[in-house]
C-alpha cells in the first residue's frame, strides 16, 4: 500500500513537471509570435516611412524641375523640347543636372515643353478682373469653346433656373446665398494683322450659366450673336473625376468644366489674330479656351501658341516617381502680342464705377462776367451733399 501511494505521489510529480514544460513552450510560442507581428509592424511602418520619404522627394523633385525650367524659358525664350531627353544630351541646360543627389537616388527622368498647346486655362480667376489673351493661329478658326465653373467646387455650385429668356441679373448678396456659378463676361476682337488694322470686329457678350434642360453643351452662331447680348449656357455639375461632357461631333475638344459654350462660323476668308478679354461675374472662376479649324466638315484642334507654355516634368527618387504638368504664360517677345495679366492692372475695369448714384449732370450759367456751376435740378434730388 506504501509502495501505491509513492508510486501515486511520483506519478503526479512527473505530470506536473510535464504541465510545467507544456505551459513554458506555449509562453515561448506566443512571445516569439508576438516579437514577429511587432517586427514585421515595425518593418511597415519604415517601409512605409520611406515611402513617403522617396515619394515626397520625387513631388519637390518635380515641382523643382518645373521652376528651373520657367527660369530656363525667361533666359533662353526659344528653347524647344518634344522629346523626354532632348535637354539631357550633351550641351543641352539639363545636361549635368540628371541626378539630383549626391547618392542618385533623385533625378530628372523626362522634361517636355510644350508652346503650343491646343487650349487655355486660366484658374481662379478674381470676379471683376480681366485677363486679355492674344491668339495668333497659324490656321484659320472656324470655332471656339469656352468653357468655365465657379473656382469653389466644395459644395458643388448652383445654377440659376430662369423661365423662358427671363434671364434675372440679382445682386452679389443673392448670388452668393444661392452659390451659383458665375457669370462670363466675353469679348472677341477679330482682326487681320493687329490692332493698328482698319478691319476691326468687336463683340462682347455676358455668358449666363443656367440649368441644363436640353444639351449640356450651348452653341451659337457667331455671325448673328449681337453685341451686348445676354447668352443663357446649359451648365451642369460635372465633378472632379467624371469624364468630360459629350461635345455630340460639334467640336473636336474636351468639355472638362461645368459650363460651355461654343461658338461658329467665325470668318475664315482670310487668317486672322484673336484678342479675348475674360472677365468673372460675381465669383471667382475657372475658365478654358480652345478652336478649331472646320475643313470639309472635319474639325481640327489649332494650337494656341504664344498663348501659354505647357511644362511636363517627371522625377524619380528611388522607386517613387512623381510627373507634374504646369501651365505658365508664355513671355512676351517683340515679334508677340502682349498679354494682359489681371494683377497687371494694364487696363482699366471701368471709365467710372460707383457703389452710389453718381452727379454728373451740370449747368453752365453765365450772367454778365460771373459765370459758375450748377447741378442739374432733375438730378439734384438723388445727390447727396
Amino acid at each position: 500500500m506504501k509502495r501505491f501511494f509513492a508510486r501515486l505521489k511520483q506519478r503526479k510529480s512527473e505530470q506536473a513537471g510535464l504541465a510545467s514544460i507544456v505551459i513554458v513552450m506555449m509562453l515561448v510560442i506566443v512571445v516569439t509570435l508576438v516579437s514577429l507581428g511587432v517586427s514585421r509592424l515595425v518593418d511597415r511602418a519604415s517601409r512605409q516611412s520611406l515611402s513617403n520619404n522617396l515619394s515626397a522627394a520625387a513631388e519637390y523633385a518635380a515641382r523643382s524641375g518645373v521652376n528651373e525650367v520657367l527660369a530656363l524659358l525667361e533666359g533662353i525664350p526659344n528653347t524647344t523640347s518634344s522629346n523626354c531627353t532632348t535637354l539631357f544630351t550633351p550641351g543641352q541646360p539639363f545636361a549635368d543636372q540628371t541626378t539630383l543627389s549626391a547618392s542618385g537616388n533623385a533625378r530628372y527622368t523626362c522634361i517636355l515643353i510644350d508652346k503650343n498647346p491646343t487650349s487655355a486655362v486660366y484658374q481662379a480667376m478674381q470676379p471683376y478682373k480681366s485677363r486679355v489673351v492674344a491668339i495668333t493661329p497659324k490656321s484659320k478658326i472656324s470655332k471656339f469653346m469656352f468653357s468655365w465653373q465657379s473656382s469653389s467646387q466644395n459644395p458643388e455650385p448652383n445654377f440659376p433656373n430662369p423661365t423662358g429668356n427671363n434671364l434675372q441679373l440679382f445682386d452679389e448678396t443673392y448670388w452668393a446665398n444661392n452659390n451659383y456659378a458665375p457669370m462670363l463676361r466675353l469679348s472677341i476682337l477679330q482682326t487681320k494683322s493687329d490692332l493698328s488694322s482698319s478691319s476691326l470686329n468687336w463683340t462682347t457678350v455676358f455668358l449666363y450659366p443656367k440649368v441644363a434642360s436640353g444639351p449640356n453643351i450651348t452653341s451659337y452662331n457667331f455671325g448673328t450673336v449681337k453685341d451686348g447680348s445676354l447668352l443663357p449656357v446649359s451648365c451642369v455639375n460635372k465633378g472632379a473625376g467624371k469624364p468630360a461632357l459629350s461635345l455630340n461631333n460639334n467640336f473636336n475638344g474636351t468639355a472638362d468644366l461645368d459650363c460651355n459654350l461654343i461658338l461658329t462660323n467665325f470668318d475664315t476668308s482670310n487668317l486672322y489674330y484673336y484678342y479675348i478679354r475674360l472677365t468673372p461675374l460675381y465669383t471667382t472662376a475657372d475658365v478654358e479656351l480652345q478652336a478649331d479649324q472646320t475643313t470639309s466638315g472635319k474639325d481640327t484642334p489649332i494650337g494656341l501658341g504664344g498663348t501659354q507654355y505647357v511644362i511636363d516634368v517627371t522625377a524619380q527618387a528611388g522607386n517613387a516617381v512623381k510627373r507634374i504638368q504646369a501651365r505658365a504664360t508664355a513671355p512676351n517677345q517683340a515679334a508677340q502680342f502682349s498679354l494682359v495679366d489681371p494683377n497687371d492692372n494694364g487696363i482699366p475695369e471701368n471709365a467710372i464705377r460707383s457703389t452710389d448714384t453718381l452727379c454728373k449732370r451740370l449747368e453752365v450759367f453765365s450772367a454778365a462776367k460771373t459765370a459758375y456751376l450748377d447741378t442739374d435740378p432733375i438730378t439734384q434730388a438723388y445727390c447727396a451733399w
